[in-house]
């Protein structure tokens, strides 16, 4: 029997907002870790174009953010991935949403 959780940790620090996602699935084997964000790449049985990371890693990076695939934390495993993005003040009288 497979369970599937998540986690979300949120953090503030020098001007930065960090999220932290894991789960409790199998984790990244080591051997695809360096081709993971990389467009249409795709690893075992499982079906997908391979866009998911790639795309999620340009949206980030075009935001002045950075994402990263961190180490599996013992005892639970699974995959963990650490976004930071800025955080910035709107201007006042700036649309609601603008960045």
């Amino acid at each position: 029997r497979f369970h599937l959780g998540a986690r979300i940790a949120v953090s503030e620090g020098a001007a930065r907002l960090v999220l932290t996602l894991a789960d409790e699935g199998p984790g990244v084997a080591e051997e695809v870790r360096d081709r993971l964000f990389q467009p249409f790449a795709t690893f075992g049985k499982k079906k997908g174009t391979g866009l998911g990371l790639a795309v999620a890693r340009r949206f980030i990076e075009d935001h002045g953010g950075t994402i990263e695939l961190l180490p599996s934390a013992p005892p639970q495993g699974g995959a963990r991935f650490r976004i930071a993005l800025p955080l910035v003040a709107r201007e006042p009288g700036a649309e609601k949403g603008a960045v």
